[in-house]
């Protein structure tokens, strides 16, 4: 904002520069250029210097706000994977830790922009088939059964 008001400003004292410029007296005697060219030169390059700054500080404006639009999104996408975990957490007591780890393994492939079809479910089932075997058999951890299987 600082940088909108600068640049309003330079606008300004340009503007009023060249407008004070314009107003000089001219003599018989003065060259082509007159007294008034390199005030009249100087207030230009004023002015194209405050609205290059306002050009800029405008494309920051706009890429902040854009940029904050895109955190709102990350934001829910973040949402959206914690809400799967938490999905998988309620189901792991009911559908067991194979099942549940092959919805969780192929809802955030899914989730993130894979194409439903067969590869994702065949990676899914084989990531949770590796899983179990390392921690059931592997490690010996017991890892919950569930109703279902």
């Amino acid at each position: 904002m600082k940088d909108i008001a600068c640049a309003a400003a330079g606008l300004a004292l340009a503007i009023g520069y060249y407008v004070l410029a314009d107003r000089l007296p001219r003599s018989l005697l003065s060259d082509p250029t007159g007294a008034d060219g390199l005030p009249k030169v100087l207030a230009i390059a004023l002015a194209l210097t405050a609205l290059a700054v306002l050009a800029v500080a405008v494309l920051r404006r706009t890429a902040a706000i854009r940029a904050e639009a895109g955190e709102g999104r990350r934001h829910l996408r973040a949402a959206g994977m914690l809400a799967l975990g938490v999905a998988y957490f309620m189901l792991l007591p009911w559908l067991g830790y194979p099942l549940s780890v092959f919805l969780l393994l192929l809802a955030v492939a899914l989730y993130a922009g894979t194409r439903p079809g067969l590869a994702p479910v065949a990676i899914s089932a084989a990531g949770a088939l590796v899983l179990w075997v390392t921690f059931e058999r592997l490690f010996g951890i017991a890892m919950p059964h569930g109703t279902v299987f």
